[in-house]
């Protein structure tokens, strides 16, 4: 059984990050949200046991920052099985001019990129693709992310208030599950 899993968090720079939220989804049913700002985490913590239990793979895009939001839970994410879809990304555009050029969506934009070619320097755009989840989304399954709206996201997120507003709340709940959906259509691709 397939996990797909995102947390938001902010104060990155400590040893224990602050977590905000987390969605998860069990292969093939609805979005579960948890929202871990000031709040109690047994709830999570629960579930995500639930899941070790049923031997789950945890799939997340950069699966480090899912790893620290376990550690963050007390939980010892080596015991947890996982699959990292940015490692894959890397994987597949290493040395693959299909995946690595063409069509891509670089910092926001829509760019047709090529190799480049080492006997004339033509002007061509010989950008590597991104390795954001926007960018690697993009390659896999044609669909384009909001990065201003990412951004903004993030930026509420770190600025690590006492307390978020209730339509704060949600609008960073509904970012956090706005990731995932993406991330079964990625792994089949």
């Amino acid at each position: 059984m397939k996990v797909f899993i995102d947390f938001e968090f902010n104060r990155v720079t400590e040893r224990k990050v602050n977590l905000v939220c987390c969605s998860l989804q069990v292969e093939g049913k609805k979005v579960e949200e948890f929202w871990l700002h000031n709040d109690a985490k047994i709830p999570l913590i629960l579930r995500l046991k639930e899941l070790q239990r049923q031997e789950a793979i945890f799939v997340a895009y950069s699966v480090e920052a899912e790893a620290r939001s376990f550690m963050a839970l007390g939980l010892e994410p080596m015991d947890f099985n996982w699959y990292d879809l940015y490692l894959e990304w890397l994987m597949v555009t290493n040395n693959n001019h299909k995946m690595a050029y063409g069509k891509q969506y670089i910092d926001g934009k829509l760019r047709t990129t090529r190799p480049p070619n080492k006997w004339d320097d033509d002007g061509e755009d010989n950008s590597k693709p991104g390795k954001g989840l926007a960018s690697a989304c993009y390659k896999l399954t044609g669909e384009i992310l909001d990065t201003d709206h990412k951004n903004e996201m993030r930026k509420l997120i770190i600025s690590d208030p006492k307390s978020f507003s209730p339509t704060e709340k949600r609008d960073i709940q509904d970012y956090c599950s706005s990731d995932i959906k993406h991330l079964p259509k990625m792994l089949d691709a």
